[in-house]
């Protein structure tokens, strides 16, 4: 399919328009677009991907939907500040010699007070999970891509006061509360070595695409001739 074609890459569109007389004009091309497609859904019980969020950047978002069907969205809580929708530049996609901007879409959670509620929590086996995680604390330029059982995630996703209140926000157990997330993804029960290792590449080449090899052929000073 189309999605399976392009998954995991970035697309980049091309316009040219043209005159009822033939004429054509000049081409506009687009900054890449990542195309999700996480390889991974068996046993999927939430994904929340910063990434479709639409809402003007450096503004709070009060509710982050869940993309995995299971309609677990993460919204906010009367006694709690939302996150902040911001975005910033990663990397560069070399286009037929134009060099575009790739960005990463993501929540800021600055404090301990930044928090989010998951609703249809009860679905959540918290002691049988498989957490990928995408985040960066505030000293961090490249994001993490964190995948582990839920007691060892750096990210509090649990049940407040032993009650069925899952929240999403910085760790209390870290003096540097600020954390910028990305994206959370959460399986049920274990995901094999094999599947672990798909997940893990997708979201490396999301957040953390590897650079152009580029390397110095010779020096030549301003007299010298090609």
């Amino acid at each position: 399919s189309v999605l399976n074609q392009y998954a995991g890459k970035h697309l980049v569109c091309t316009v040219t328009p043209a005159a009822n007389s033939g004429k054509m004009g000049v081409t506009a091309v687009s900054n890449p677009v990542y195309v999700s497609g996480l390889p991974v859904i068996d046993n999927i019980m939430l994904h929340l991907d910063a990434s479709i969020l639409s809402s003007n950047y450096d503004t709070s978002v009060g509710q982050w939907s869940d993309i995995s069907g299971k309609s677990m969205h993460a919204t906010e809580t009367s006694a709690a500040r939302q996150p902040i929708l911001a975005s910033e530049k990663i990397g560069d996609v070399d286009y037929n010699g134009k060099i575009h901007e790739t960005y990463v879409k993501y929540l800021k959670f600055d404090n301990i007070d930044d928090r989010l509620r998951i609703l249809n929590y009860s679905a959540l086996n918290l002691n049988d999970m498989t957490v990928f995680l995408v985040y960066r604390n505030k000293d961090e330029v490249e994001f993490t891509v964190y995948q582990d059982e839920i007691s060892n995630t750096p990210l509090l996703i649990q049940r407040v006061n032993n009650s069925n209140n899952v929240i999403i926000s910085s760790s209390s157990n870290i003096n540097n509360f600020a954390f910028d997330i990305a994206e959370i993804i959460i399986y049920n029960g274990s995901l094999s070595s094999e599947k672990r290792q798909l997940v893990n590449d997708y979201l490396n080449n999301k957040y953390l695409p590897e650079k152009a090899d580029v390397s110095i052929q010779s020096l030549l000073s301003r007299t010298d001739k090609v």
